[in-house]
């Protein structure tokens, strides 16, 4: 795993948005969506460094959004993932799935 210390480093090496997508990935799975929040949303407007990671910083995204209360917005960028061409049947199916999951909460 990759420490906030490492992220600090490559944060002061780098200019686009990896840094702040570590360490957004890193606050969702301690389900800290009030701070992974502005930092996935400063990755995704850094750029990030393959097409294929843009893809994930957009599903982190979706999740953090509707671990921060934001369950509209999520489900905007879940059915992103799913006009995109680009997303294969697994992104597809996991779409899928946390949109079911929104609506059954009500979002």
């Amino acid at each position: 795993a990759t420490t906030m210390f490492e992220i600090g480093r490559l944060a002061a090496a780098r200019d686009d948005g990896l840094a702040p997508y570590l360490e957004a990935r890193q606050l969702l799975f301690r389900e800290r969506f009030e701070l992974a929040l502005p930092r996935i949303i400063d990755a995704r407007q850094r750029g990030l460094p393959t097409p294929r990671m843009e893809l994930e910083a957009r599903r982190v995204e979706a999740m953090i959004r509707l671990g921060a209360d934001e369950p509209d917005v999520s489900a905007r960028l879940w059915r992103e993932v799913l006009r995109d061409e680009s997303s294969g049947e697994a992104e597809r199916v996991e779409a899928r799935d946390w949109l079911a999951r929104i609506r059954l909460s009500g979002g």
